[in-house]
């Protein structure tokens, strides 16, 4: 397992000026193998062998030869498809966990780098003033995860955006609470006592039935809903902008999820074989 994590470490690294494509062969599209029925292109093949001989160089190592490397650019994809047979995309949890935080990074790139114009900010701004008007009282409701590491994120995500389409006041637990959090509304600063300064700022900041995003939280995950908020006054946009121009983003990211998301549900076979789950 260690050899073949090298071996792709190896294929990742990326190179300068030591190779020349051969007579008649265009690195920018023509197919140079196949492998199962996928191309392994003239451009993949350089970008990776010409970083991974400029590494061996640097390290006083002998060269790859051109067919050295092809061979290993077979194996891994060889690789990939004997790990798709084991099912290790479903059953393997630091596997699953990486492809579906690929996939979300993916569809959401280009709206969490977008730069709308300030008048197009300014308006966001009026249309959503609760997530930005402070709350001097909250109440709030919690799904915590138990498990730490990235899967459990990516766990504490699914599930605030199952718990968004829930209706209000019903809350789809995960793992127990490790201490007891008060529901009814307090002042935030309590709040903060218990979540931790920026955990109950955004709480502070949501509308009605509005979610965070998971935080770190007690060696877990946590999830937080607004279920009532009271008294605060909305500051100055130029105040806030940045923030304006964050919650725009994701704004967006949740808007290209939903539609992504409703393509992929529009061709696949979903079939729900419970009543209520």
């Amino acid at each position: 397992m260690l050899g073949f994590a090298g071996v792709l470490v190896g294929l990742g690294l990326v190179f300068l000026g030591l190779w020349v494509p051969p007579m008649g062969l265009d690195p920018q599209g023509e197919v140079i193998a196949m492998v199962n029925g996928r191309p392994i292109s003239a451009r993949h093949f350089y970008q990776l062998a010409l970083g991974l001989n400029d590494e061996r160089r640097a390290g006083g190592m002998p060269l790859l030869e051109r067919s050295e490397i092809l061979e290993r650019l077979i194996d891994e994809e060889l690789f990939l498809d004997r790990a798709v047979e084991l099912g290790l995309p479903y059953s393997d949890k630091i596997a699953r966990g990486y492809l579906i935080n690929s996939l979300l990074a993916m569809i959401s790139h280009e709206a969490l780098s977008a730069r709308p114009a300030r008048e197009r900010l300014n308006r966001f701004y009026m249309e959503n003033r609760p997530w930005f008007t402070p709350a001097r009282q909250v109440a709030a409701q919690l799904v915590f995860v138990a498990q730490g590491d990235e899967d459990g994120r990516t766990r504490a995500e699914w599930a605030r955006r199952a718990w968004e389409r829930l209706p209000p006041g019903r809350v789809e637990p995960l793992d127990p609470i490790p201490v007891p959090v008060p529901e009814s509304l307090v002042p935030v600063q309590k709040l903060a006592e218990y979540l931790g300064r920026e955990t109950a700022e955004r709480i502070a900041r949501l509308a009605v039935g509005e979610t965070t995003p998971p935080a770190p939280w007690m060696g877990g995950w946590v999830v937080a809903r607004c279920a009532e908020r009271a008294g605060g006054e909305a500051p100055p946009f130029h105040e806030v902008e940045s923030q304006v121009l964050d919650a725009y983003r994701h704004r967006l990211a949740e808007e290209h999820y939903r539609a992504y998301m409703r393509e992929v549900r529009r061709t696949a076979d979903v079939r729900i074989l419970v009543g209520d789950p």
